[in-house]
């Protein structure tokens, strides 16, 4: 069964008040777990930010040159999932530390079919603004 799951900055002093200077793949795009995904840079120091595990990122919530912080959400990879709604492959040990807690599993959504609908590509809102859009809202 396919699901989404919303990606978050892990909570790691490293990401918190740092800038996303470059993204590594296209929304659309297959990812491995530990392929990375995102870059971002804090003072002068470079991070990668890898996909805790494989699937397709369905769409990007957060941009090259956005500011974010622990817990910042990132995007929504499209995964596989058992029964039980675990996500049916082991996540990649780097990727595990890289990405510990990172995943919000509670905001998990099926799938309805396999490939996500094509939507029109919307002009991106300006980084400094806060009106940022969640593409789910938390159930918390």
């Amino acid at each position: 069964m396919l699901r989404f799951i919303e990606i978050e900055t892990p909570d790691d002093e490293r990401f918190r008040n740092s800038e996303i200077i470059s993204i590594e793949v296209l929304e659309g795009e297959r990812v491995n777990a530990g392929d990375a995904i995102f870059i971002v840079q804090k003072d002068s120091e470079t991070h990668e930010l890898p996909a805790p595990y494989d699937g397709r990122v369905a769409e990007f919530i957060a941009h090259q040159g956005d500011r974010i912080s622990t817990r910042t959400p990132l995007l929504l990879l499209e995964t596989e999932v058992d029964e039980s709604g675990s996500v049916t492959e082991e996540p990649d040990a780097k990727a595990t530390l890289e990405t510990e807690d990172s995943v919000n599993t509670a905001l998990e959504i099926e799938s309805k079919s396999n490939p996500a609908p094509e939507k029109e590509s919307k002009p991106r809102q300006d980084s400094k603004s806060k009106g940022t859009k969640k593409a789910i809202k938390d159930k918390n």
